[in-house]
């Protein structure tokens, strides 16, 4: 138990809005409350804690009134800091229940004089430790005198030494020898033993990055199961209620039309039945999915602690030496964690890594027990001459993917014969060019492994449409798979190919509930953005099996969010059939831009955008936004009839895009009243007429991660909303809270998407490949907009939209460059 004294504040509402919110990266806004377990109000009206911010700042700024009805006189200035906060927190090693933490938190506040304050206390589970967080009022809610504050810091300490002992085993040996210098009146001598922060970092082992880690993700992943289970009983307590009404309220309008026979109230009664079955089959479906995340995450948490006792073990057998210089590091974890999003690092990479987690005492050797561990492998070196590493794991995972890529080119397969070609392309209401003819024969041909690079807008629906007409004459059932729901229905609709995510195939491949066969065509589209890890697992079931995979993508364009370049890996070592002339584009001068940012020509695509007028220079961020928005509502008034997508790096500035495009149209009456609803990514306000974006893919729903709608109606917890391929559907919040409004999008989330017109909102974490997918979106026009408090000039720009970022393979240094 370590209590942390924080200093004195003057907000409430401030205060909560730290403790109540996240907020964490460049990308998060603030919102968002997954790291709060539980809350507890103490003399407060309300169980509310925003509403108890209001009331508790009301008490502060009513000191004189409480006063003089307490009969107590008024001295003194006025308070100007009332709030008090302070934390409790645990030993990794206990798991203190909610009731434990209650009566802790409780006591400390009567050993400070505080029980009869308000207070609310939050419970946090960013951490790997629990601990909660007690915010006070000074101000007494009766009397309206302020709490003195001393320091109280050494009573928590020797109150928190007391608790551990009396629950049987001390924690901190630190604060006991420092309690006993207090007492013997030496610790004037030596700060360091009045200062609990110490305590804290030596109580809690704060430099054990991989218990860190672990637990802290554990203890999110058990809290998000944990509400996801309360929102199942509860929804599905809310539908049997809501169907037992529509029968009650049927049956009564039957009896009020004079219908009294039993044959009609039997036919309304099966109709309830068959109703209820449906129900009720469709609840099962859902509790077994719950059930199964649980198996899965049980499996997780077994898997873990058996790994932390291999570690463990594995140190105490290599003996002391060892052990003092690792200590609490795993050089294995932490090289595990550098490999999760990049194949290969650096020195450097390996040292901004760790040195937010150890202390400069212990960050020397925490470097060299990574340097000196088996796990690391040394790859050569990058034209910077500068030595890269990598996992001994991913490494091998790599080798194993190129082994197999090159078995499956060489495999000896029939090629499509020319008469079945020649079918297939009379069977098309396109002509095909001469590149898309000869990448038709390329990966109609007679390796098991085939490659496709094509620019974006290339026309790759249209030749994969003819190659899937020609595979199946010959009798190959021909497949499609993409990272992306929305890809996956992109290829779908666009080649007439049967697609589903990469990810949900290869689940269905690993447990066995679907196969491949040599007489399968695996077509993996946006392959450009597929690590190593999912890339190798595909191509072991493929060559397995004896599929042909035939591999589309563009390794210019978004890079993949895990480590490796598969893709770009593969084309280079066996080749590829290339799509180099562009269509999505109608103007000459804009489909040259396209094929210049392919190339990553990324300066001469902007001069060219430019020229024309469609790169807007603003002073600030707010001008930009405001002068990106004004066009699009311009754009969409004059042309209805058109798509528009406004497109943002950041998921701040998306939403703040959002907003500013639905101020707009609430302007001019466009969308109806609007109802606040808790959705994964905060609360945000739909209304009537709003678009929507979903976020997540749902078999039940039958919508994908970047379905688009727009809102019918809304009631309570339910929202109508009609897709844009027609469909309606009724979504109750609490079981898919993964909403957000529909006018602005990500860079990430739009590649693969057209629309007539684009509107691009710069940022300076951009580089390159989103230039590059996010100026490639439109058929007739592209507007870029900048603000100059954020990029600093015109060849800022230039330099940010040009930037590198190509993910690399453990491969593509030394000797096993291909």
């Amino acid at each position: 138990m370590t209590p942390v004294v924080t200093k004195l504040g003057r907000s409430f509402k401030g205060a909560f809005a730290y403790y109540l919110n996240d907020k964490r990266g460049p990308d998060s806004d603030g919102t968002t409350d997954a790291r709060v377990a539980w809350t507890e109000t103490i003399n407060l009206t309300t169980a509310n804690v925003k509403n108890a911010a209001r009331v508790m700042a009301g008490t502060a700024t009513s000191t004189a009134a409480l006063k003089k009805a307490a009969g107590v006189k008024a001295t003194g200035r006025k308070l100007e800091r009332p709030v008090y906060a302070y934390s409790l927190s645990w030993h990794p090693d206990e798991r203190p229940t909610k009731e434990d933490q209650l009566e802790a938190a409780r006591a400390t506040l009567a050993l400070q004089g505080l029980e009869e304050h308000q207070a609310v206390i939050l419970a946090h589970t960013d951490t790997h430790h629990a601990h909660v967080h007690i915010v006070v009022n000074r101000v007494h809610p009766t009397t309206g005198v302020a709490a003195k504050h001393g320091n109280t810091k050494l009573a928590l300490s020797r109150w928190a030494q007391a608790y551990e002992k009396s629950r049987g085993r001390i924690f901190c040996k630190a604060r006991v020898e420092n309690n006993a210098r207090r007492d013997e009146r030496i610790a004037a001598n030596d700060p360091r033993a009045a200062r609990p922060v110490f305590e804290f970092d030596r109580a809690t082992s704060n430099d054990n990055l991989t218990t860190v880690m672990a637990a802290s993700a554990e203890k999110q992943q058990d809290a998000h199961l944990y509400a996801m289970d309360r929102a199942l009983r509860a929804s599905h307590a809310r539908q049997w209620r809501a169907h037992e009404r529509f029968y009650d309220e049927a049956v009564r309008s039957l009896r009020a039309a004079g219908i009294r026979t039993l044959a009609a109230l039997a036919g309304l009664r099966a109709d309830f039945l068959s109703r209820c079955a449906q129900l009720r089959a469709s609840q099962a479906r859902q509790r077994e999915d719950q059930r199964t995340a649980w198996r899965r995450r049980s499996n997780e948490r077994q898997t873990n602690r058996a790994r932390f006792d291999g570690r463990d073990a594995r140190r105490a057998a290599k003996g002391g030496s060892r052990r003092r210089i690792i200590g609490a590091v795993d050089p294995a974890a932490i090289i595990a964690s550098l490999t999760e999003q990049a194949s290969t690092f650096t020195r450097g990479d390996l040292v901004r890594h760790l040195w937010k987690h150890y202390p400069p005492d212990v960050l020397r050797q925490a470097i060299a027990a990574v340097m000196a561990s088996d796990e690391l492998v040394h790859v050569g070196t990058d034209p910077n001459e500068r030595a890269r590493y990598t996992a001994r794991d991913l490494h091998a995972l790599e080798r194993q993917m190129v082994a197999d890529a090159r078995a499956m080119h060489e495999a000896d397969r029939q090629a499509v014969p020319p008469a079945l070609l020649a079918m297939a392309l009379r069977g098309s209401p396109i002509t095909l060019s001469a590149e898309q003819d000869a990448a038709l024969r390329h990966v109609t041909g007679s390796e098991g492994l085939a490659a496709v690079v094509g620019f974006a807008g290339a026309g790759k629906s249209t030749l994969f449409s003819v190659a899937r007409a020609a595979f199946e004459a010959q009798g190959y059932r021909v497949r499609g798979a993409a990272l992306s729901g929305v890809a996956a229905d992109s290829l779908a609709h666009g080649a007439g190919i049967e697609s589903q995510t990469l990810h949900s195939l290869l689940y269905a491949l690993d447990k066995g509930r679907d196969r491949l066969t040599d007489r399968d065509v695996l077509v993996l589209d946006e392959a450009g953005m597929i690590g190593s890890r999912l890339m190798a697992r595909l191509l072991k079931h493929a060559r397995t099996a004896g599929a042909k995979v035939i591999l589309v993508g563009d390794p210019e364009q978004l890079q993949a969010i895990e480590a490796g370049a598969a893709f770009r890996a593969i084309v280079e070592r066996y080749g590829a059939a290339r799509l180099k002339e562009v269509r999505r584009q109608r103007e000459a001068w804009q489909r040259a831009a396209t094929a210049a940012l392919a190339t990553a020509q990324t300066a001469d695509a902007l001069d060219r955008y430019e020229r024309e007028g469609m790169v807007h220079a603003h002073a600030t961020h707010a001008d930009a936004m405001k002068a990106l928005i004004g066009r699009w509502n311009e754009a969409r008034r004059a042309a209805p009839h058109q798509s528009h997508i406004i497109l943002a790096y950041t998921r701040a500035d998306v939403r703040a895009l959002n907003d500013r495009a639905r101020a707009i149209r609430r302007a001019a009456h466009e969308i109806g009243i609007g109802q606040k609803v808790e959705t994964a990514q905060g609360v945000r306000e739909f209304a009537p007429g709003d678009r929507i974006y979903f976020l997540k893919n749902d078999r039940d729903l039958n919508v994908r991660n970047g379905s688009l709608g727009t809102v019918e109606r809304i009631a309570g917890d339910y929202l109508t909303v009609r897709l844009d391929d027609g469909r309606s559907l009724a979504i109750d919040v609490t079981l898919y809270p993964h909403l957000d409004h529909g006018y602005a999008a990500t860079v990430h989330k739009s590649q693969g998407v057209t629309v007539d017109r684009a509107y691009l909102f710069a940022s300076r974490y951009m580089d390159r490949h989103a230039a590059y997918v996010g100026m490639t979106r439109h058929r007739d026009r592209l507007d870029v907009y900048w603000s100059a408090d954020e990029i600093p000039d015109r060849a800022g720009l230039a330099r940010i939209f040009g930037r590198d970022r190509a993910k690399d393979t453990s491969l593509d240094f030394g000797t096993e460059k291909g």
